[in-house]
């Protein structure tokens, strides 16, 4: 287990940011952190090292480095849980987490296991088909009816059905298999929501969060659940906005490179054509770390394809995202 600090404020700090951002409700938290007080008296606390928990992985930068926090600095026993929900960009998606499968399996061999991969179909094939791959069937009136001016961004992009609360219902899925055949009991779900996630989309804000635990705590009848991201909890002190995430990654040496933030699935990820990658440099830039990256936009293919003026570009896209 390393030594390395990470940052941490007081849980006065993290209210106040709280009540600062427009799609927190602070009041249901309130509630749920007093039930949860009056119940089991602890909202939150960090498991024992050497304990098994259950952490949604996704070949993203905040998962990754959240993967190798949870073994590296806290030394627990880690069952990450892949979602296959059948996304454009899914083989990217799983190239990343079987990269980091084997790089976190030789760095802890004693912590480490395979991920679990189970197919969601969330949206439903059926859903997917009428939106098509590239968002363009949205109705005009659908898009303003969402439209954020502080942001310039219509938050239609998250209404299509895959909604990240869902995902925690998986890792609670996932936990009871691992209890029910192999006699591990896991209480502890992890995901890789970071602060600034919330400001787009609602089902990831801390409300959100704390919601999800208080439903999984009813509806199983079970009080000794949490779920809770390691980068956004209030009890231990945690806001890690994605910078903060990239400079502690630097910290453990981990390839940031390789893992995957595009929208799209194209051999490289495009680097300014989606929120994602936008925010990917954006995060890499204030963190100073060196963003080794390699993005379409800055490859000379990638700039031709997008300079092509007739239907050649598609062809070249969809042999690409084979490659």
């Amino acid at each position: 287990m390393s030594n390395f600090k990470i940052p941490t404020i007081s849980k006065k700090e993290f209210v106040e940011r709280i009540k600062k951002k427009d799609l927190e409700n602070f009041e249901p938290i309130k509630m749920i952190e007093d039930f949860f007080l009056n119940k089991r008296k602890y909202i939150f606390k960090m498991p024992a090292p050497g304990s098994p928990v259950v952490l949604l992985v996704s070949g993203g930068i905040e998962s990754t480095i959240t993967w190798g926090l949870l073994l590296e600095k806290y030394g627990l026993n880690v069952y990450p849980l892949f979602l296959h929900r059948g996304l454009y960009r899914k083989k990217r998606e799983q190239e990343a987490v079987n990269y980091f499968s084997k790089y976190f399996k030789k760095k802890y061999p004693k912590l480490f296991h395979y991920p679990q991969t189970y197919s969601t179909h969330l949206p439903p094939p059926e859903i997917e088909k009428a939106y098509g791959n590239r968002y363009k069937f949205f109705h005009p009136l659908r898009i303003l009816d969402q439209y954020d001016p502080k942001t310039n961004i219509s938050r239609i992009m998250h209404s299509r059905g895959i909604l990240p609360f869902s995902f925690s219902f998986y890792g609670v899925a996932y936990a009871n298999y691992l209890w029910d055949h192999k006699n591990l009991k896991v209480n502890t779900i992890f995901n890789g929501v970071a602060p600034g996630d919330g400001d787009f989309v609602a089902c990831q804000t801390f409300s959100a969060l704390r919601t999800i635990l208080f439903s999984v705590c009813i509806a199983t009848d079970n009080y000794t659940w949490q779920i809770a991201s390691l980068a956004f909890e209030k009890e231990i002190g945690h806001w890690l906005e994605k910078h903060d995430l990239i400079r502690l990654g630097a910290k453990m040496k981990i390839p940031l490179e390789r893992t995957w933030s595009c929208y799209n699935a194209r051999k490289y990820q495009c680097g300014d054509q989606c929120l994602t990658c936008q925010y990917r440099r954006i995060a890499f830039n204030k963190a100073k770390v060196l963003d080794k990256t390699h993005y379409e936009v800055d490859d000379f293919w990638g700039k031709l394809i997008r300079k092509s003026k007739n239907n050649l570009h598609l062809v070249l896209d969809k042999i690409i995202s084979f490659v």
